[in-house]
């Protein structure tokens, strides 16, 4: 029994994932169990009658996805807890493959990969959180120099990354305007990011003003990024209630009421850029509003694109993931 193809380091979750086995006695079966890094064994495949076999190792991988936004109240480093999965194969007598990471990306992606390109222009205002995801080997330094439009310049940390395989620099406005000595002048900053000692990253944010009342929305897109967006304009929100009755000879009851809580969001007239960064949240599996440090699920219920005109802009309909029980 030999093993003699795997997955790559850093491959989609999405992709044809086999382990391809040869030498395999087809008169005798042979067992494959699977494992991560997290609950141990996944399950087991048995093959019988082949003395090739590949075993596809789908099933296993789409069970431990758990995509959250990161929401810390620093400027850090950290891994993108549930966009990576890592498993080994074991068979025959305590032979196992290499460990195998996979990540929530639709793409393959390499070592020192940035989502969204090594330099973007991104804005963040006071209060809010952005992340800038990457890929990054074990044990690989991870350096972040932030370059304040004071003139200062922060090494903000230096560390070294435990697994293989998606983390992301959670960029904490409040922090970032904390660490300045002149926080009133700040206009901009500028963050490198270092993978081994190189720069791999250069991501400008422009500090623009907090708006009063805006939703913020965060999305699950198909790199694996979480993005995020502030809805400003024409929030609207409403309540859909249905009872349950019965009639008695006094008359009617209501044994209990419960409905949904609907929010009606518009973007305004944006730019056609926005507008296309946007329609992810009508495709993204993962939406939440982002409310006082946490992130509430929502489900889209409906999307509408205006891309030309004076009217273009996004507009959308979200309920919670839960009914609410009034009674």
């Amino acid at each position: 029994m030999k093993l003699i193809s795997y997955p790559e380091n850093y491959s989609s979750v999405f992709g044809d994932n086999v382990c391809r086995f040869e030498q395999v006695n087809p008169d005798e079966p042979f067992e494959v169990t699977i494992e991560d890094d997290v609950v141990g064994v996944l399950g087991a495949k048995r093959f019988v009658g082949s003395a090739e076999v590949g075993c596809a190792l789908g099933n296993y991988l789409h069970r431990r996805l758990d995509p959250q936004p990161l929401l810390i109240n620093r400027t850090a480093c950290t891994e993108a807890t549930g966009r990576n999965v890592r498993l080994t194969a074991h068979w025959g007598s305590g032979q196992k493959s290499p460990k195998m990471t996979f990540t929530l990306s639709h793409d393959n992606l390499s070592l020192g990969d940035v989502i969204g390109g090594p330099r973007q222009s991104r804005s963040i205002a006071a209060g809010e959180l952005d992340e800038v995801l990457f890929v990054a080997g074990r044990e690989n330094g991870v350096a972040n120099i932030l370059t304040l439009s004071t003139g200062e310049c922060i090494h903000v940390n230096t560390k070294s990354s435990l697994h293989d395989g998606l983390w992301a620099w959670v960029v904490c406005a409040d922090d970032v305007i904390g660490r300045s000595a002149r926080p009133d002048e700040l206009e901009w900053f500028k963050m490198e990011l270092l993978l081994k000692g190189e720069s791999i990253a250069i991501i400008h944010y422009t500090l623009v003003p907090p708006v009063q009342g805006a939703v913020r929305l965060a999305w699950l897109d198909a790199s694996g990024q979480i993005y995020y967006h502030n809805f400003p304009h024409a929030v609207r929100r409403e309540v859909e209630t249905s009872s349950v009755v019965a009639e008695l000879a006094e008359g009617t009851t209501t044994l209990s009421k419960s409905g949904w809580e609907l929010t009606r969001l518009d973007s305004g007239v944006v730019s056609k850029d926005v507008v296309a960064h946007l329609e992810g949240v009508a495709t993204s599996p993962r939406v939440w509003v982002i409310e006082n440090g946490v992130a509430i699920p929502v489900v889209v219920l409906s999307a509408k694109t205006v891309l030309s005109g004076v009217g273009r802009g996004v507009s959308l309909t979200l309920r919670p993931t839960k009914m609410t029980k009034y009674w």
